[in-house]
């Protein structure tokens, strides 16, 4: 395969050209796409920064397609995925001559499970009002779907607690033994996925396969892992020890299930599932109020009902008369074990615990120091092609930080340059009165600067918290709409951003990257906070526990992280060689601090404002 097969394809007049409605032929993108090719051909692992606007999606896709072998690929999150299958592989399979099979491929909660359905929908006298109408809307939904993925649920978004009933887990799913197991939705997506050409998967299933020991996914000849960037964090999660906090509800099924086959069934053993699922129900809505500004150990131990609950457990354990229940004697010990293993934990000082929500399941990971031999063990049992890419990898031109975390040593480096012209946008460093409240004085300059904008203003906040209190200033004083993150699933809220076209949309965390906005429906983007990690999250407390810490963790770790998560946040305001706009970064340490001169370095090159009225002024002509 040579490089003029790649200038075929992406280069002006080329087949993208004809397929494509406005498409422009991109050096950097047919460089890249070849680069990804040659890494799958040759069985090399790249790492690949590829910025917004150069096309990563379709030159990744491509060099798969020509590589002609089983290829992975995985994205970040659920959304891109499917991204990827109706927007870019049907114009990818189109530069194609022969025939292709892409499949994606999801985890466990994602599949509608019609044994748990079932069950759950012998109960619904027993279920609110609520639930109840939205059982009998899957019901329905379920007699008319192929694939039964509940992304694909067309009635809105499930509660919480419904759709953890009718799905299931590894650890719960019947298997062999399951009556339904023929017609199992995810058994049948995993036999496509299985022979499928390209398989398109997220991190989370990537991560937890392994985890799970499943190692089917190694059988590939490469894996192209985009949005890579979010690797460390999640690696974290997924490849330390964790005991699942939603162990008492897998339990109390087990024990319902057990008791429909009992001939002798007493009272005890009916509380008993009515305590343990009353239990998780509290421990679940107790930890969805989680700050990370506390550990795992101070956030339960200040549970109030911590003690009373297993105390209650306890006595119900005891009283069941496991001699004349057979069935129910492992289950039992199950129960017991459980019990004790969460206590101590709780108990034990010796253990570095942290708290993380995977999906529906709240974990409590026990940190060790082995985590680099643990990443080794994952890049093992992958294909040896590897090619790694983001829009964001490198602090001061090199990957050096992400290198020495994932223990990518043998990895080739390679950073493509932006196609934007960040110079006609401009940016703004405010000064803000130390005397003053910061939430005050913040929300009074976003109230003034989207006044200017007529609205179409992105706050993007470091916490939950901020987000509370600057949304709840802007509603009070702001003419424009008010939009805040939680108010609707974000999908539905960047839609409603993008309908109103006049709207200000406050959020957190999960807006600083993957909202793509093109055009002057955003126009403004404010920044609260640099987004240094807490103390108390995952990857600080693992960084104490290694024997052999950098020599100063702020510039090593703490100083490269905070760069990478910022210029994901940067990121969202230009979209588009067409797009321009305002940045303003609120916090007063870019300029009181020496550090701060290091992360507007690696930032792209804004045109730097002075003043407010300037601000002001540029929004006015803008707009």
């Amino acid at each position: 395969m040579q490089a003029t097969r790649f200038t075929q394809v992406f280069g002006r007049g080329g087949q993208l050209s004809k397929l494509v409605l406005g498409y422009r032929a991109r050096r950097g993108q047919a460089q890249l796409s070849y680069r990804c090719f040659n890494a799958l051909v040759h069985q090399q692992t790249h790492l690949i920064e590829a910025p917004t606007g150069l096309g990563k999606s379709l030159a990744y896709l491509i060099a798969a397609l020509e590589n002609k072998k089983n290829i992975i690929i995985s994205t970040a999150t659920k959304n891109l995925q499917q991204q990827l299958l109706t927007k870019d592989v049907p114009i990818a399979l189109q530069t194609q001559n022969n025939k292709v099979s892409v499949a994606v491929f999801k985890g466990w909660q994602n599949y509608l499970c019609k044994q748990f359905f079932e069950e759950t929908l012998h109960q619904i006298e027993s279920l609110y009002p609520t639930t109840k109408e939205q059982l009998l809307k899957v019901h329905h939904w379920q007699t008319s779907t192929t694939n039964g993925d509940l992304d694909e649920y067309p009635y809105g978004s499930l509660q919480p607690r419904l759709k953890h009933s009718i799905t299931a887990r590894a650890a719960t799913c019947l298997g062999e033994q399951c009556p339904k197991r023929d017609n199992c939705f995810y058994f049948k997506a995993k036999a496509k996925a299985e022979t499928s050409n390209i398989l398109i998967v997220n991190h989370h299933l990537l991560l937890s396969h392994h985890a799970q020991q499943e190692l089917w996914l190694a059988n590939r000849y490469g894996v192209i892992i985009d949005e890579a960037h979010r690797l460390p964090e999640l690696g974290l999660q997924y490849l330390s020890d964790k005991f699942a906090l939603n162990g008492l509800w897998v339990l109390s099924r087990q024990l319902r299930l057990a008791l429909q086959e009992s001939v002798y069934v007493d009272d005890e053993a009916v509380n008993l599932i009515d305590w343990a699922q009353q239990l998780h129900e509290q421990l679940q809505q107790y930890l969805h109020g989680y700050h990370s500004d506390l550990s795992a150990r101070q956030h339960l131990l200040a549970w109030q009902d911590f003690g009373l609950w297993r105390n209650q457990i306890n006595k119900l354990l005891t009283g069941i008369k496991i001699e004349q229940q057979p069935l129910l004697t492992s289950l039992y010990f199950d129960f017991k074990h459980w019990l004790k293993q969460f206590d101590s934990l709780i108990q034990d000082q010796r253990h570095m615990l942290m708290l993380s929500n995977l999906g529906s399941t709240w974990y409590l990971h026990h940190l060790k120091d082995d985590l680099p031999k643990r990443w080794q063990q994952f890049w093992q049992n992958l294909p040896e092609a590897k090619v790694l890419l983001s829009a964001t990898l490198s602090v001061n031109n090199n990957a050096n930080s992400l290198v020495q975390t994932l223990g990518l040593s043998q990895a080739r480096f390679k950073r493509y340059a932006s196609i934007f012209d960040y110079r006609k946008s401009q940016m703004l460093l405010p000064q803000f009165d130390s005397n003053r409240d910061y939430h005050e004085q913040l929300s009074q300059l976003v109230i003034q600067l989207s006044n200017a904008s007529r609205g179409r203003t992105m706050v993007l906040c470091t916490s939950k918290a901020a987000v509370e209190d600057i949304a709840q200033r802007l509603v009070q004083a702001s003419q424009w709409p008010v939009l805040v993150q939680g108010q609707f699933d974000n999908a539905q809220l960047v839609s409603k951003f993008r309908l109103l076209g006049n709207a200000v949309l406050v959020a957190t965390r999960s807006f600083w990257e993957g909202i793509d906005i093109k055009g002057q429906s955003l126009t403004t983007l404010v920044i609260d906070k640099i987004p240094f990690q807490s103390p108390y999250s995952i990857s600080a407390q693992w960084l104490k526990l290694q024997n052999n810490q950098p020599s100063d963790p702020f510039v090593n770790y703490y100083l490269p992280q905070a760069v990478l998560t910022l210029r994901q946040g940067v990121g969202r305001l230009i979209r588009s060689e067409k797009d321009v706009g305002l940045l303003v970064l609120a916090d007063p340490r870019l300029t009181s601090n020496d550090y701060g001169q290091t992360i507007l370095n690696n930032l792209p090159p804004f045109n730097l404002l002075e003043t407010q009225e300037q601000a002001q002024a540029f929004l006015s002509e803008i707009r």
